[in-house]
């Protein structure tokens, strides 16, 4: 009869470490799940910042002026269209990094002028709102122009 108690004893004994191992297993996947939860979001607020980026990118660059009277601007983007700003988009005025003639130019020539083609690098740096982080991305850009609107 002693040998019956005592595997009762025993029972319970391995019931409460199976129980325990299991806690310690489903605690595990719940941060394991939380971190990743927290990476996905972090990724899609890069992605969103990078986006208004080049939001404010092909704004700044939409005009010729962007080349020709060279000044910074900066674009309000509101990404989920509720009426607010969700990110502030500094884009800078497009420096030129090179220019040389158009050879075997079929475009028209004004004036005997012949075109040149110029490249502009132009960057904007996004500002998130509600955290405050900062995504800076830079744009190329290669346009023929006449030589009096050329660097």
């Amino acid at each position: 009869m002693t040998s019956y108690r005592q595997q009762r004893g025993v029972v319970l004994v391995m019931a409460l470490v199976m129980l325990l191992l299991l806690s310690t297993i489903a605690v595990s996947a719940i941060r394991a799940t939380n971190s990743g939860i927290r990476i996905v979001g972090n990724m899609q607020a890069q992605d969103e910042a990078e986006l208004a980026a080049q939001l404010g990118v092909e704004q700044a660059l939409s005009s010729l002026n962007s080349f020709t009277t060279p000044a910074g601007t900066t674009v309000n983007v509101d990404i989920n269209q509720d009426g607010t700003t969700d990110y502030v988009v500094a884009v800078s005025a497009a420096s030129c990094v090179s220019a040389w003639d158009v050879k075997n130019s079929y475009s028209a020539q004004l004036s005997g002028q012949t075109p040149k083609t110029s490249v502009y690098d132009v960057q904007a740096v996004v500002t998130d709102s509600r955290t405050g982080a900062q995504v800076t991305i830079h744009q190329g850009v290669r346009i023929d122009l006449l030589p009096y609107q050329s660097c």
